[in-house]
């Protein structure tokens, strides 16, 4: 399978951390998935970054290692240390898929819901 990389590659963020969540957590990918109802194959290739999980799919593997999404999403964030480049950022999301649009689009809910002081908003 071809795919453009991008600055941001996403899948492999995301795959990269479940990996070591799972790893984390002392469980085989046939435990998690078997945890989360989700199928061995498809732990897979989200930690090999082939594909990139929904919110629900995201929400289920961090229930099964007994941790939120919000958490999940926190540590992904804290591994991007680049200054905040806002054209950069426009451009990158103009180029995703609709499907990886609406998987930020989840994102920026749950920072809504649990970083952003009320009072900011």
């Amino acid at each position: 399978m071809s795919k453009n990389k991008s600055a941001l590659d996403v899948e492999s963020i995301i795959g990269k951390e479940v990996r070591r969540l799972r790893k984390n957590n002392n469980l085989t990918q046939d435990v998690l998935s078997d945890k989360a109802g989700l199928s061995p194959a498809y732990i897979g290739q989200i930690e090999r970054g082939e594909r990139i999980p929904s919110f629900s799919s995201l929400s289920r593997i961090a229930n099964a290692m007994d941790m939120t999404a919000g958490e999940v999403l926190a540590n992904l964030a804290r591994q991007i240390s680049h200054p905040f480049d806002e054209k950069r950022f426009v451009k990158a999301v103009e180029a995703m898929s609709g499907c990886k649009q609406q998987f930020l689009s989840g994102i920026i809910d749950l920072i809504e819901m649990h970083f952003v002081d009320k009072k900011e908003a």
